[in-house]
């Protein structure tokens, strides 16, 4: 069985192979259930008892560790 940060890996490299720029492709391969898993560094966002919002923290960090595009 696969961990998230395994599959948000492979969903990141399936992505980039269709062309999907490497931030965006960081931040839409992370999902799973409301959760994201940052296919990189292996950070997670998810529901919180701050109140923030998962969506945001995960674009956030997306923007910021995400490999370079060669």
């Amino acid at each position: 069985m696969a961990t998230l940060q395994e599959n948000a890996t492979f969903e990141f490299n399936t992505l980039s192979e269709k062309g999907v720029d490497s931030r965006q492709a960081t931040y839409l391969a992370g999902w799973s259930n409301g959760e994201w898993t940052c296919p990189h560094c292996a950070r997670m966002f998810g529901k919180n008892l701050l109140g923030e919002s998962p969506f945001f923290l995960a674009r956030q960090h997306s923007a910021i560790c995400h490999l370079p595009t060669n």
